[in-house]
């Protein structure tokens, strides 16, 4: 009572596998999901880098207007020096 072992990596070997198979159905998104995800990590890479200052991650009270822009432009600035220098 074991099941047979179906470690069917092309659609060649699944055909010869199953050869009554009339129509197959094949999930295009996958590789578009692997892209963006492969993009997403590095974004949340990037966020969380930025994230270790703490200015950026804790409640921001300065009230000066675009003082919080500024703010994010020198965390991240600082984030990529990091990246390309140490």
């Amino acid at each position: 009572m074991v099941l047979p072992a179906r470690k069917i990596s092309t659609v060649e070997e699944l055909l010869e596998t199953f050869p009554d198979i009339r129509d197959l159905l094949i999930d295009d998104e996958k590789a578009w999901n692997r892209i963006v995800s492969g993009f997403r990590v590095l974004v949340e890479h990037a966020i969380g880098g930025v994230k270790r200052f703490g200015i950026v991650s804790d409640k921001f009270h300065n009230r000066k207007n675009g003082f919080d822009d500024k703010v994010m432009v020198i965390s991240c600035g600082l984030w990529n020096y990091h990246l390309k220098f140490c």
